[in-house]
């Protein structure tokens, strides 16, 4: 049998050896790095999931805030309601007792009349007659006499169908004044309805900014903050660009003597709560202190926002001057007194306290005006 010996094997070139030792090397570096994106990834995909924590704060401090201030500019709103729906009540009340009175007055005439009628009746019975008329052309003349009588009679049937007329006209007024009544106190309460749901939202999101404890309530104050500095900046902003620019309005009227009086009198109400129907002393709303400060300063203004602005005279922001009221809303739901430098004092809103702010809190005014 023939065997057949292994052939020996042949011993590889040292390059050979080398070059394969840098590959196997290479892979394994790139397997290395391959594993090592593959960990960061899983880890930034890890980290993306579960979010930032304080950006999550920041964003949800954020979307509190502008919940807050959408749920006050709603509250706003119907305060105003409620401020005007009084001012009409008001009104109505004050049209129904002058016509009360002028009925009383008719009555009165008409009693007088039915008094007067009675006793020329009785007189041309008892004494067949005696009256000047009567007397200058002789007691004995009937004609002349009963003429008398009629002219007096008609006299009276006059006024007695002047007074019938002024009796019905004055019974539809009271009529059409009582509706009139009825139609604003509905209002009124279709109001106060509003009034209570929005608050009970509002009263949901404060709640929920109770539960928010230290950090998110940080957040929310510091974003708060932010936006009263950006507004301060804006108004300052809109104050400058406005008095470079031709003014939209005829010359302004002087500023009224009472102007630092009435914003001395609403400097002297910071810290006082807000109250829906506030006029102080203890408690305002927005247009309760407006008028309150104008009482001091001398110039008697409605308890409405809007009104107010019906009753003083409209400027351009470039003549503003302290003591001038600053409008906001379509339509008008809030006012507040422009004390200088771009800030004005308010009652803002439920929860809040009268204080200062920048002319162009959530939103430049829609109008200005002077009162005087």
């Amino acid at each position: 049998m023939t065997e057949f010996a292994s052939a020996p094997r042949r011993p590889l070139p040292c390059r050979a050896i080398v070059t394969d030792q840098k590959l196997l090397f290479r892979r394994a570096r790139q397997l290395t790095a391959l594993v090592a994106v593959a960990l960061v990834t899983t880890l930034l995909t890890t980290a993306g999931a579960g979010a930032d924590p304080i950006a999550d704060k920041r964003a949800e401090a954020a979307r509190l805030a502008s919940q807050l201030d959408a749920q006050n500019n709603r509250l706003s709103v119907l305060a105003e309601r409620v401020d005007a729906a009084r001012l009409k009540a008001d009104e109505l009340n004050a049209s129904t007792a002058k016509a009360e009175a002028k009925l009383a007055a008719a009555t009165a005439q008409s009693d007088a009349a039915k008094g007067r009628l009675k006793d020329m009746a009785v007189d041309a019975y008892v004494r067949g007659g005696t009256a000047p008329a009567a007397s200058l052309t002789g007691p004995d003349n009937p004609a002349i006499r009963q003429g008398y009588l009629d002219q007096l009679v008609s006299g009276q049937n006059d006024a007695l169908d002047a007074m019938r007329e002024a009796q019905l006209s004055l019974k539809e007024q009271r009529a059409t004044l009582q509706a009139a009544r009825s139609q604003a106190n509905a209002a009124l309460a279709s109001v106060a309805k509003d009034e209570r749901a929005a608050a009970a939202a509002e009263a949901q999101v404060r709640a929920s900014l109770n539960k928010a404890k230290g950090e998110l309530g940080t957040l929310v104050a510091a974003e708060q903050a932010r936006r009263d500095a950006a507004d301060r900046a804006r108004s300052q902003a809109a104050l400058r660009a406005s008095r470079s620019r031709p003014a939209n309005f005829g010359p302004a009227p002087p500023v009224g003597h009472g102007a630092a009086a009435a914003v001395q009198a609403a400097m002297a109400q910071l810290g006082k709560p807000y109250q829906w129907g506030g006029s102080g002393p203890n408690s305002f709303d927005c247009s309760g202190l407006t008028m309150w400060a104008w009482r001091a300063g001398g110039v008697g203004l409605s308890h409405s926002a809007a009104a107010q602005y019906g009753e003083t005279t409209h400027i351009s922001l470039a003549d503003i001057q302290p003591g001038d009221l600053l409008f906001y809303g379509s339509p008008i739901s809030h006012v507040g007194i422009y004390v200088g430098g771009g800030q004005m004092i308010n009652a803002p809103h439920t929860g809040d306290v009268v204080r200062y702010a920048p002319i162009n809190h959530g939103g430049m005014p829609v109008g200005i005006g002077r009162p005087g």
